[in-house]
């Protein structure tokens, strides 16, 4: 129980014992005759039925006559109507004198950060209010050594070993920071015309705000040991959170992807990476500055669908500790304005993704010059203006560096054609490095073989692995899976490097896209030897499905 609500008990409680001893005083007093009494009993039976008979039972049973319970009620009441408004308001004004507090909404960081550390303590564990959740996913670590191997056969095993979680219910918890009390408060927070959300109040006993900054400290520390080896990617929120100030979603982590899988050329990778290292380096910064120059940098990865342009940008987020903020322009809520409200709100630095840039059929205004010539501008003033709404070329060029526009902004830009990309959005100052993803030749190959099968882990079980055995097949199996894999790693050792050289030699350069190799890898990814027997064949028969393709594209070209 809360200190509220032990000073308002209190205060009922003490002005109700009051007014039932006013009567109990009443009530013996002579001035009650026999007459009155038998009077008074014949009215409380007209009005309650029953009367008599209860009050010969509570005189039998428990030797009290019922006027006392009739005059503990009425002063409980009576107590409660008129003490409880001033009591509340004493308690809010004592809170609002001797303590102070910190609120922290439901999208910023700190709201996750707070709540998880919350739900791992003593006060949160022992609560007897809980909020119970389904855990969505489990880490390949968090399974037992018996799952692992049940698991191989029956999936049904994998949910029994996913345990749900338990998280504080709404309401306040007292959480004892060494000597100082902190009350942490889960509340829900209704929104107009949106889902109820909610946010998290702290408060503490003084003047001073230091011990919940403290504690937001300790939590954000062990926030971090936690994100090591996570990529966060961000979304926008929908439209009516937006309007309400909260304008990105919180993060969703997903393991870093290391730069070595990505499929490209070691030159390329080592521009985009020292580029971008060099930009946020400290002194960067001060030298941009310095200078009058935008602190922002803008890539451009253009190539055939499936070279990884994605992918490279996943990877460079997770290799210097970015957050990756995904916009769609193709979203039908998405205005001038909505974007230059998502770009406002980055924080700094912050890396930037605009996927598919050409398939965004932005609507472009034009501005007819004196000499009646058609251009396209650089600036929101070199357009007309249109009253419909929708997203405007002029809208994203002043969000991506306008006078208002974000500072400490990597912005990726991905295409499969670039020749349909605007010169105005594509001009130096907006587009610092293009990158070509194209299609890999023979060493891309065989550094997506080597990637495939260097790094062997217990993930990789055998192919031949039978469904619906009972659980010691399942461990007769799995102990042939780890030999199997530990001789596997050895031929590896020995010989990989051949076997890539052989892969890469019978697969026709810059003809499939990496996507489309590591699928085939991907089927076969516990045998190295049968991706290699069967390539030549699985590329052969790729090449003839392009070739029909194209022939009959041509021949619906040519109806």
């Amino acid at each position: 129980m809360n200190a509220r609500s032990l000073v308002l008990s209190a205060a009922i409680f003490g002005g109700g014992t009051l007014i039932l001893y006013a009567l109990r005083l009443a009530y013996m007093n002579k001035m009650f005759d026999g007459q009155v009494a038998t009077s008074g009993s014949r009215i409380n039976t007209a009005v309650m039925p029953g009367h008599d008979v209860m009050s010969q039972l509570a005189g039998d049973f428990l030797g009290v006559p019922p006027e006392v319970f009739l005059s503990f009620g009425i002063g409980w009441y009576f107590a409660k109507t008129l003490l409880y408004g001033p009591a509340q308001k004493f308690w809010a004004l004592c809170k609002e004198t001797l303590s102070s507090t910190v609120v922290i909404d439901y999208y910023d960081d700190l709201f996750a950060c707070v709540l998880d550390w919350f739900t791992e303590q003593q006060e949160a564990q022992t609560s007897r209010k809980l909020q119970a959740k389904a855990k969505l996913a489990m880490s390949w670590d968090d399974w037992s050594e018996a799952a692992l191997a049940d698991a191989n056969n029956d999936f049904s095993v994998r949910d029994q070993q996913r345990p749900p979680i338990y998280q504080p219910d709404y309401g306040s918890y007292c959480h004892w920071d060494g000597n100082r009390p902190i009350w942490i408060s889960r509340r829900r927070l209704v929104l107009p015309k949106s889902p109820a959300k909610e946010k998290i109040v702290l408060t503490c006993i003084g003047w001073s705000t230091r011990p919940i900054k403290d504690l937001i400290r300790c939590c954000q520390r062990r926030d971090d040991d936690r994100r090591k080896g996570v990529t966060e990617i961000r979304f926008p929120t929908s439209k009516t959170q937006r309007d309400n100030r909260y304008p990105w979603d919180r993060p969703i982590r997903k393991r870093s992807r290391p730069i070595d899988s990505v499929v490209l050329s070691k030159d390329r990778k080592s521009d985009v990476v020292n580029d971008i290292v060099k930009f946020l380096h400290p002194s960067t910064r001060s030298w941009y500055h310095d200078r009058g120059i935008p602190y922002r940098r803008g890539y451009l990865y253009y190539g055939p669908p499936g070279t990884g342009k994605t992918s490279l940008t996943f990877a460079l987020a997770g290799k210097v500790g970015l957050a990756i903020h995904c916009i769609s322009l193709s979203d039908p809520t998405m205005t001038d304005d909505e974007l230059a409200r998502l770009f406002r709100a980055l924080p700094d630095p912050c890396l930037v993704m605009l996927e598919d840039i050409d398939a965004t059929h932005l609507r472009r205004t034009t501005y007819i010059s004196s000499q009646g010539k058609n251009r396209c501008g650089i600036g929101e003033d070199d357009f007309e203006t249109s009253g419909d709404p929708g997203l405007s070329l002029a809208g994203l060029l002043n969000a991506i560096d306008g006078v208002a526009s974000a500072e400490g902004v990597i912005l990726v830009m991905t295409t499969n054609y670039p020749e349909r990309l605007d010169d105005a959005l594509t001009r130096d100052g907006r587009v610092d490095l293009q990158i070509e993803f194209p299609l890999p030749g023979k060493k891309e190959m065989e550094d997506l073989f080597l990637n495939m099968y260097t790094h062997q882990s217990r993930s990789l079980q055998p192919t031949g692995a039978s469904w619906g055995t009972s659980s010691e097949s399942s461990r007769e199996n799995m102990t042939e899976t780890m030999t199997g894999s530990r001789k596997s790693n050895d031929t590896a050792a020995a010989g990989l490097k051949i076997m890539a050289e052989d892969f890469a030699s019978r697969l026709p350069e810059n003809k499939f896209s990496a996507a489309k190799v590591q699928g085939f890898l991907l089927v076969r990814r516990h045998d190295p030897r049968d991706a290699l027997e069967n390539v030549s064949r699985w590329a052969e028969n790729g090449l003839t499905a392009k070739s029909g393709q194209h022939t009959d594209a041509a021949v619906n070209g040519g109806n």
